[in-house]
This record gives structure tokens, C-alpha cells and sequence, in this order.
């Protein structure tokens, strides 16, 4: 059951965090009244961020040697999403 709610709570924040950071430029746009290049500069940074943050968690699943769990997510998102590709590559087991 503990499991179950762990898994609903991280798709959960996913998906709140995929939305404010896509709309977050029309946010500060349209609400704001920021900028237009300031409004784009802040989903830049954090979808920056975001890489950064997933590059960090490769490496530390590489650190304790969960190869398994890292195996798993790239076949199962292989083809949708290139920073599984990237980290298959960093851990030298998978073809780009």
C-alpha cells in the first residue's frame, strides 16, 4: 500500500511539475506583465534545472549500483525520452 501511494504522490508531482513549468511563460506574461524575454528566460532555467537534477539522479543510481532500476526505465521509455537514452550511454550499456 506504501508503495502505491509513493508512486501515485511521484506521478503526481510530475505532472504539476511538467505544468508550471509550460505554462509558466504565459503566466508571467499574460498575469505578471513580465517581460516577454524575462517570462521565456524562467522556463529556460528551470527546464535547465530540471536536466541538471535528472543527470545528478543518474549518477547517483550509477553510485550505488542500481543498474537494475536504470536498465528498467530506459527500455520502458526508450523511445520518448532522450535523457534515458543519454543515461543508458553514460553507463555504457546502451546503444544511442
Amino acid at each position: 500500500m506504501r508503495v502505491m501511494i509513493l508512486g501515485l504522490l511521484i506521478l503526481a508531482s510530475g505532472t504539476i511539475i511538467t505544468y508550471v513549468t509550460q505554462y509558466m511563460t504565459t503566466y508571467a506574461d499574460s498575469t505578471l506583465h513580465v517581460a516577454t524575454d524575462l517570462a521565456f528566460a524562467t522556463t529556460v532555467v528551470s527546464n535547465g534545472v530540471g536536466i541538471v537534477a535528472a543527470l545528478y539522479a543518474i549518477g547517483r543510481v550509477l553510485l550505488i549500483n542500481c543498474r537494475p532500476l536504470l536498465n528498467y526505465a530506459v527500455s520502458e521509455y526508450k523511445e520518448s525520452s532522450s535523457l534515458c537514452q543519454i543515461s543508458m550511454y553514460l553507463s555504457n550499456g546502451a546503444e544511442l
